[in-house]
């Protein structure tokens, strides 16, 4: 995994703003399944380790409304 990257790293990797980067990063937007994957894609995260993401992302949500 690589991390230590800045946001302008990953976004222009990614393919995606550094706006919405940086917004996925400070915890004020919540990105669509297309930004997740592509920031987590070139982050370096494995399937499995992508898979536990979303469900745990799921079980918060099932626990606050």
């Amino acid at each position: 995994m690589r991390l230590g990257r800045s946001a302008r790293e990953v976004s222009l990797a990614a393919g995606l703003s550094e706006a919405v980067v940086g917004k996925v990063e400070a915890g004020t937007l919540e990105p669509s399944l297309r930004v997740f994957a592509s920031i987590a894609c070139e982050l370096g995260l494995a399937d499995r380790e992508i898979a536990l993401l979303v469900r745990l992302a799921a079980n918060c949500r099932d626990d606050q409304g």
